[in-house]
């Protein structure tokens, strides 16, 4: 058997970004990188807490926020550098989350509810 490439490596993102799913590892790859790769934020992303799931012997995990947005708006040096099964977590801000519970426990619980909105017609 001959190998003609070593296998690849994967980290996964998840929540607010555009295309969540498992993206490729490659060496040295940091945390923006793998949000970049996924389509970068959503606008409902909250870019200060975003989550650093990284698996630890025994099959426990290690939990870290990292604050994106002083990475991203600020320029501050990234020193994050992801490893394979690493997981990103994206959470909503708080407004998408209560857009949320408008939506499921408003809205969809008053039947025929109409849509409210402001226009103005331009004709006699």
């Amino acid at each position: 058997m001959v190998v003609t490439r070593p296998g690849q490596h994967f980290v996964y993102v998840g929540g607010e970004v555009a295309r969540p799913g498992a993206i490729v590892l490659v060496p040295g790859m940091t945390l923006l990188q793998a949000l970049v790769n996924s389509g970068g934020f959503r606008t409902t992303a909250r870019r200060d807490s975003v989550l650093l799931i990284v698996p630890a012997p025994g099959g426990t995990f290690s939990t870290a926020r990292v604050n994106m947005e002083a990475i991203v708006d600020a320029n501050a040096l990234e020193r994050v550098r992801l490893q394979a099964n690493d997981v990103i977590f994206v959470p909503k801000t708080w407004i998408a989350g209560m857009d949320d519970v408008v939506n499921l426990y408003v809205t969809g619980l008053i039947p025929g509810m109409p849509n409210v909105g402001v226009g103005y017609s331009i004709s006699r």
